[in-house]
This record gives structure tokens, sequence and C-alpha cells, in this order.
């Protein structure tokens, strides 16, 4: 049937010139108010248009014919934006496009091409014209997406960028937004992938603007600045949209793509436009922060279940056939919300149990703070790093370093603090003077406080190692309280006293921080790090141990830099007693029970015979019990290649060697003061 079609076909288009050309010239009446003629064209203009199509599929002579005729050109203006009247014939002129537009055909002339090129053009400016794009919006989408795929060259970027692209593409993604959220769309899959193809193309759309408003000033330079500025006044309402997408409802892909948009637009924005966004984002975080019942989806970070082999081949016998459905369907997303506010109450385990869950949770908080970071720069570089922008920045810095560990608030102002002194002390004065205060103070007591792990990140460590001692020295340059009064107006006088106020808080911080440093090193040496009762704790616990000693000893460090004491005998005393506690645990024997040894001896009566030695287990599952070292048939590792005794060690010399120092700088500084 279908070599018979195309013989009919090819005979008529051979032979039948007549009839060839005349068809296209039929003549058509549309009346878009005429329901009797709308059912007459809506099955007539179906089977007209079908046939013309069939013609292009077997002819490209025809299709370059039927390209610059000019009741083409009348069909794509007066029947194609109706496609609410005329869904088929609609259907039938898109396909006769693509087949038209369609670049990818051998051995075109020059002559050909330059056809193709005009008839896209000419193409661009019509769909870019309708008039109720809320109801053609597929035309529009399904048209742009053949003649402008992701990889398209920016000359085709541009076709889209110069006819009002921008603005109608955002209001078709205002629409698929709204259908993506409803909850009985038959059609989620297809939805959901036009979501991301209009995420990505309004991404690379922005790319080309932001190139040829990089070139030198021409007239086409402000003419694109206009593209994206005054004349796209949708992308603050897609702004807010985009951060509505941000929750673990929807899947790594719409997220990532929709912070990747995010910080594209900002960098068009005029920084009136940004410290609104600015505003907007802080908002929107702490409203939905202080929600009491957090939305979870499907696509939060949880922690794998460990299950032994049985159990998991008996699950998938039963569930196999129902996990192999469900893995084909597409997860309807919940109403729009913003989900990157962080809480440790989310979390099923703190940082540093659970390698796996870490870099999940890393995986779905990191885009968002990026996107937070990339806009405190791009503000920075513009001279307007202003207090709506920095409350927001000090605000997700908190979340960043608290469990996660983040550093890019640190590495922020190190970078800052890196380029001038100047500039260092005016983000300072910026901090401590607006509604960031409270922020930054909360961070500063995260980090020393609930959070000295993450000191173990270079930034952070540096972070608080410069900027403190500068906040702290500038209560000798501030004026009294009375003097202020006297002589500067009520504004500056009120900046003064926030200012001495933070530094008072902070001064009382940095002492709380050295109590707690010096009772957690002398906890840890009296309990997870003692040799001679290792053998009940898991390695996991005796390395985070470890790590939590690096954090105080490093918390420690930034206390005694910042000059607050000149009395140091007690810190000594603390790191004196536990490192004396640590070695002569260290010189003890690990004790070890009999009676475990039978009871694993009894477990394995089938290896008894010829093994000579024991195994020991050390996993969650099966803790070591106690078990004696003197036996004969043992033979266990005490050397320092035991990973448990290794990490013992390695925090003993970090408290040595801290011990060393200070006390080096002690003699220093009494030398020079003699």
């Amino acid at each position: 049937q279908l070599l018979t079609e195309k013989i009919f076909l090819t005979n008529i288009l051979n032979y039948e010139h007549d009839f060839k050309q005349q068809l296209p010239m039929c003549l058509i009446i549309v009346d878009h108010e005429d329901q009797e003629l709308i059912l007459y064209n809506r099955l007539f203009l179906f089977i007209y248009y079908n046939i013309l199509k069939q013609f292009c599929q077997y002819s490209w002579l025809y299709c370059k014919e039927l390209a610059l005729h000019k009741n083409m050109s009348w069909a794509l203006k007066n029947v194609l934006p109706y496609v609410q009247l005329y869904p088929d014939a609609c259907e039938q002129l898109s396909s006769i496009c693509k087949i038209i537009s369609h670049t990818n055909r051998d051995n075109l002339s020059n002559e050909d091409q330059q056809i193709i090129q005009e008839f896209k053009k000419d193409l661009y400016i019509l769909i870019y014209r309708f008039n109720d794009i809320r109801s053609s919006w597929t035309i529009i989408l399904d048209l742009t997406r053949d003649m402008c795929d992701l990889q398209a060259s920016h000359d085709e970027r541009l076709q889209i960028l110069n006819r009002r692209g921008l603005p109608v593409l955002t209001t078709i993604f205002f629409t698929i937004f709204s259908l993506y959220h409803d909850q009985t769309h038959p059609q989620i899959l297809t939805i959901q992938n036009d979501l991301i193809y209009l995420l990505c193309l309004i991404a690379n759309l922005l790319d080309t603007a932001d190139i040829n408003i990089k070139k030198p000033q021409t007239n086409s330079t402000i003419n694109m600045r206009n593209i994206v500025g005054t004349q796209w006044k949708e992308k603050m309402e897609l702004v807010g949209k985009l951060l509505l997408l941000l929750n673990s409802y929807n899947s790594s892909e719409i997220r990532q793509r929709s912070v990747e948009l995010l910080k594209k637009i900002i960098v068009q924005l005029t920084i009136q436009d940004l410290t609104h966004v600015a505003l907007h984002v802080k908002t929107t975080h702490e409203q939905a922060a202080a929600q009491p019942h957090p939305q979870l989806g499907p696509y939060f970070p949880r922690r794998k279940q460990l299950i032994n082999n049985s159990q998991q081949q008996q699950q998938q016998q039963q569930q196999g056939t129902i996990d192999r459905i469900g893995n084909q369907s597409v997860h309807t997303p919940f109403r729009p919300h913003f989900g990157m506010y962080f809480k440790t109450q989310l979390l099923e385990t703190s940082k540093g149990r659970d390698l796996d869950f870490d870099r999940a949770v890393h995986a779905y908080y990191s885009p968002y703070h990026t996107f937070i970071d990339s806009l405190a720069r791009y503000a920075y570089n513009q001279n307007s790093l202003n207090g709506s922008i920095l409350s927001l920045v000090t605000l997700v810095a908190c979340e960043g370093v608290q469990s996660m560990h983040l550093h890019l608030f640190a590495k922020l102002c190190l970078e800052i603090s890196n380029q001038s002194k100047t500039s260092a002390q005016t983000l300072i004065h910026d901090l401590l003077q607006t509604s960031s205060s409270y922020y930054f103070h909360h961070y500063i007591e995260i980090v020393l406080i609930d959070e000295r792990i993450s000191l173990h990140q270079t930034d952070n460590y540096s972070f608080l190692y410069t900027y403190l001692p500068m906040i702290l020295n500038m209560k000798k340059t501030l004026p009294t309280a009375a003097v202020a009064a006297t002589t500067t107006t009520t504004t500056t006088a009120a900046s003064t006293d926030s200012i001495h106020a933070f530094i008072q808080r902070l001064e009382q911080l940095l002492n709380k921080t050295c109590e707690h440093c010096l009772q957690s090193i002398f906890n840890e040496s009296q309990t997870n790090l003692d040799w001679s009762q290792s053998y009940k704790k898991l390695s996991k616990s005796i390395n985070y141990s470890h790590t939590q000693i690096i954090g105080d000893i490093k918390a420690l460090e930034i206390y005694l830099h910042c000059q607050l004491i000149n009395d140091k005998n007690k810190i000594q005393t603390v790191i004196e007693q536990s490192i004396r506690c640590i070695e002569q645990n260290l010189q003890l024997q690990l004790l070890i029970d009999d009676e475990q040894q039978q009871l694993q001896q009894q477990e394995n009566e089938t290896a008894t015979t010829t093994a000579t030695t024991t195994t020991i287990i050390d996993d969650e599952s099966n803790p070591i019990k106690k078990r004696r070292l003197d036996d004969n048939n043992l033979a266990i590792d005490i050397t320092n290649n035991d990973p448990k005794r290794k990490a013992i060690m390695d925090a003993l010399q970090i408290l040595q060697t801290f011990l060393t120092n200070m006390n080096n700088i002690t003699n220093e500084s009494t030398t020079i003061e003699q």
C-alpha cells in the first residue's frame, strides 16, 4: 500500500504539472466567527494540507516552490494561529514548516540554503507575533524546538531574541508551569519535557544575549540590552516561579536547570531589581523555614537501608513487579513551593556518619547555595553589596555551614580581604550595621560552638582567623557611647552602639568557645580516645573523635589569635592532662574476655580445627566485645598500623604540636616584653 501511494504521488509530481501547480492556489475562505464555515474548514483544511505535506515529503523541489508561494504565507498568518479552531489542520501546517525548514539535507545549493533561511526568518516573525499565546503555545513551542534545538548556533538564537522571543517563551513557561503542577493532567511526562526544554532554551538565549552585550559598544549592543532589560518585563515573575521549582518534589535535573537559569537572569538585572530579588528570596526562604511541618518529597536525600542478601532477594521477589512499574511512571509534583531551606531535623544523621548520605545532601542543597554566592559576587562587582543582599547571604551561609560545612561565604569574604584591607573593613562595617548582623553572629556561633569540625575547611578557618581580630580591633577606633552621643547624629550613634554590642557578644562567644573546646578535648581523651577501651568503640566513632579534636584545636588557635586573655595556664593544664591520659592508656594492654572467644569459636565450628587465629570483626552490626590479648591463640596487631590506634596517635600528636606552639608563642611574647 505504501509503495502504491508513493508511485501515485510520484506520478502526480512528475506528470500532472497543472494539478501540481494549481493545488497550492486553491481559494480558502476563513471566518473565525462563522460556526458553519469553521466546521467545514476543520475537515477540509486538514485534508488539503495533508496532501501538500505528502508532496513535500517526496519532493524537495515542491518544498521550495511551496516555501516561496504567497498562499503558504497566508495560511501561516490566518490558519496556524488558530489551533483551537483547526487543530488537525494546524498540525499538518506545522509538519510542512518542519519539512521545509529542516536543514539536515545533503547536496543543497547555496540558493536552496538561502531559501530555507528566509523561510525560517519569516516563520519566526509570524509565530512570535501570535496574539493569543496561551492558546497557540503548543504550535510556537513545537516549531521553535524543531528550528532551534539546544545545540543551535548563536545566529539561530538571535532570530528568536530579535523577535520578542524572551517575553513569548516566558509566557509559555508560565502556562507549562501551571500544567506541570496540575495533579490531574494526563500528559505529565510531555509537560515535564517541555518544562526542561524551556529552562534550557531560555538559558541559552541569555548566553547569546550576554555575548552580544559584552561586544564593543554598537547599536546592536544597545538593542540587546533593551531586549533583556526593559522589553523583558516578565523576568521578575520568572524568578519567582523558578524559586518555587526548588523543592524535593522535582527531579535533580529540573532543580539544576532552574538554578542555572536563575544565575543567568541575575547578571542581566539592574541593581534595584537585584535588591528586589534578594528581598524576595530572603522572604520566601524565611517563610518556608518557619513552617512547622516541612514538605519532603521523593527526591529528598535519604539514607540507604542496609539489608542482608536473603531479605533483599525476598523483597525483590515480592516487590520486583511493582518497582519496575513504578520506575516507568512519572511523579506528579506537589503544589509549587520553595524547599531549599535547611534544618538539622530534616537529616537522618549528622555529617561524617554516612559518606553516601553526605554526598546526597550536598548534591541537593549546593546548587541553591552557589546561586546565592553568584548573586553576592555579582553585586560586589557592581559595587552594590548592600544590606538586603548581605542579609540574604548571611542567612544562607548559616544554613550552609550547619551540618554541610559549606565554605562559599567564607571564601567570598577572604577574596574580598585579599583585594584590599579597606574592602574587608567596609564589608565588616556593612555586616555589623545591617539586619545581617544577627545572621552574621549566628554564623560565627554555629562554627565555633556547634560545627567546629567545619574548621577542617581551610576557607572557614582562614575567614575567622582573619576577620575576628579585625572586628575586635574596631573597639579601639570606635568612640564610646557618651562621646558618640554628643558628637554624632542619632543614626551614627545608633550604628556605633550596635557595633559595640556586637563586639561585646563576640567576646563572650569566644570565651564560651574556649570553655567548650577544653571540655570537648578532655571528654574525648577520656572516652573514644582511650586505647584500653577501644575494643568497645567502632572505628567510625574513634575517627569522628579524631576529627573533633582537630576542630577543637583550630578553634582554640582562633581564640588565642584574638588575644582576649594573657593567662593561658588553664588551656595548658587541660591539654597536658589530656595528653597524659591518652599516653597512659596507649601503654596499657587491650583486655579481651575468654567468654567472647569461646562464643566465636562455637559459631565457627567448621574453622576452629584448622584455624590458628581468631578474626576480630569491627562493624556496626557486630561490634567487638572483650577478648584477651595475652592468649597464645590470638594474634592481634596493636602497633601503629592498627587503624584505631593510628587515629588515637594522630590525635595525640595534634595536641602535642598545639601545646608546643602555644608555649613557644608565650615564651617569645615574654622575651619581647622583658
